[in-house]
């Protein structure tokens, strides 16, 4: 899920997340 850049840190916990949950 890389069509959205972090914004803060929930942001960067969210896209963290999305991007290990969905890379696999």
């Amino acid at each position: 899920m890389r069509f959205y850049r972090p914004l803060g840190q929930i942001s960067a916990l969210t896209f963290d997340l999305d991007d290990t949950l969905y890379d696999n």
